[in-house]
């Protein structure tokens, strides 16, 4: 006991007499294990359980890999039989399977961080020792499927001889989703039922199966998959070119000097207002390629995107087609959505999808016409 106080006292004296704060914070702030915790074991089959965990605190340090480790032994390791679940804090939950039928195992929650791995508290479950087979199902087509919801529909014919004590759909970006996945509930039973899934992202392929639990385990259905549709798109702002943020433009001649009337919100030919407008009627071919563009910037506070009509006294269609550049890195190729497709005076185009954030603008210009309008720039948003 007098050591440790001595030793107290001399680290006291250390921190009291430094005036360094930095120092002192470096002396003191010391990373640590995770602190995690193993919560229960449900879903209990011949062959597999289901474990809920959660890591209440990362120590400091990034958990970079979580799971459960388990065995027929007391205080399994991560030397043991064991899953991984991901990364990060918070709560998740561990499928395990392939176990002996009326077996006891024990099991713990493991994180591993930049400290080292620490482990949960240990809990133990015996497997079931129950005849028949798993159930039989079906996953239905999935409908009503929106920006981010869908509805699938599961039908059970037969339990296995083992009741159903849960079932519902499980689903993923990846094939063949888990009850490792995201999961919905839709009671116990055998029958037809739907089930809605939501909270999903827009514009994106989803992979969904119907899973049922009875005492041998869980069996999927087939996998089916759809993809959400795109939200409407909303138009947040309509510029007259004058309000636009960091506009500059360029149109060259052959010879490489820039052409005079190369502006934005300028009359030209009767067309007031035009964003960017190049005339050129009774001179020479104009510069190389790329040496024509408008160019500005924009926030969007979502994704979205951008619309705008392109008029020329040239009538063509394909190498009128602008490529279009955000912060210096060109876009899919635009599509048309109004207009004319040949022989066109006047023809409106859509960008890709711009994400959300400010963004540098360039629409670029890579024909020879002598003659270029841009008109009334749109931004939309979803």
């Amino acid at each position: 006991m007098n050591k440790l106080i001595i030793l107290f006292l001399v680290l006291t004296t250390i921190l009291v007499g430094c005036n360094n704060d930095s120092f002192v914070w470096d002396l003191i702030k010391v990373d640590r294990l995770a602190t995690i915790s193993t919560i229960t074991a449900i879903n209990i089959t011949n062959t597999g359980v289901t474990v809920n965990s959660v890591i209440e605190y990362d120590g400091g340090s990034t958990v970079t890999q979580r799971g459960v480790c388990w065995g027929s032994n007391q205080n399994p390791t991560i030397t043991d039989n064991f899953n991984t679940n991901g990364s990060g804090s918070g709560s998740f939950t561990s499928s395990i399977s392939g176990l002996n039928s009326n077996t006891t195992y024990y099991v713990r929650a493991y994180a591993t961080n930049g400290v080292g791995t620490s482990y949960g508290n240990q809990i133990n479950f015996t497997t079931t020792n129950i005849s028949g087979s798993l159930p039989t199902l079906t996953t239905v087509s999935v409908s009503n499927v929106t920006n981010n919801s869908a509805v699938s529909g599961v039908n059970i014919t037969s339990d296995g001889g083992s009741t159903v004590t849960q079932r519902g759909v499980c689903w993923s970006t990846n094939q063949n989703p888990t009850i490792a996945d995201n999961i919905k509930n839709n009671g116990a039973g055998i029958g037809t039922f739907s089930s809605s899934i939501t909270s999903l992202n827009a514009n994106t392929t989803y992979y969904v199966r119907s899973y049922a639990t009875n005492g041998l385990g869980i069996a999927y259905g087939n996998q089916v998959n759809f993809m959400t549709s795109m939200p409407t798109p909303l138009l947040v702002g309509s510029n007259n070119c004058a309000s636009l943020i960091g506009i500059t433009s360029s149109y060259t001649y052959w010879n490489g000097t820039s052409h005079a009337n190369t502006a934005w919100s300028i009359s030209t030919n009767g067309y007031i207002g035009s964003c960017w407008a190049a005339d050129m009627s009774g001179l020479s071919g104009t510069g190389p390629v790329g040496s024509h563009y408008i160019q500005f910037s924009k926030n969007f506070s979502n994704n979205g995107f951008i619309k705008l009509w392109l008029n020329t006294y040239n009538p063509g269609y394909n190498n009128v087609f602008p490529v279009i550049y955000i912060d210096g890195v060109a876009q899919t190729a635009p599509i048309m959505t109004g207009g004319q497709t040949s022989s066109f005076y006047f023809m409106q185009i859509q960008s890709s999808v711009i994400s959300a954030g400010s963004h540098t603008i360039k629409i670029e210009f890579n024909c020879n016409y002598r003659d270029i309008y841009v008109d009334e720039i749109e931004f939309y948003e979803y």
